[in-house]
């Protein structure tokens, strides 16, 4: 799963895929296929941190709010 949105350094090209095949380099081809899911995964992760991170500081802040209206 590719997202366009993603940084380059996370995305892992047909055109890296295929020239691995062609240079006759699969073990290569392979350390670096399971680079990209390691890195794809690891940015997952982080968008979700932040994501959630956000959620909490809004949620907080709509606490905060309520407790000085009443």
């Amino acid at each position: 799963m590719v997202h366009t949105d993603r940084p380059d350094h996370v995305r892992f090209t047909k055109r890296m895929r295929d020239a691995a095949y062609r240079a006759g380099q699969r073990d290569q081809q392979r350390e670096m296929e399971l680079a990209q899911l390691s890195a794809e995964w690891a940015y997952e992760v982080e968008v979700e941190r932040v994501k959630r991170r956000q959620a909490d500081t809004k949620h907080n802040a709509q606490q905060r709010v309520r407790q000085l209206d009443q």
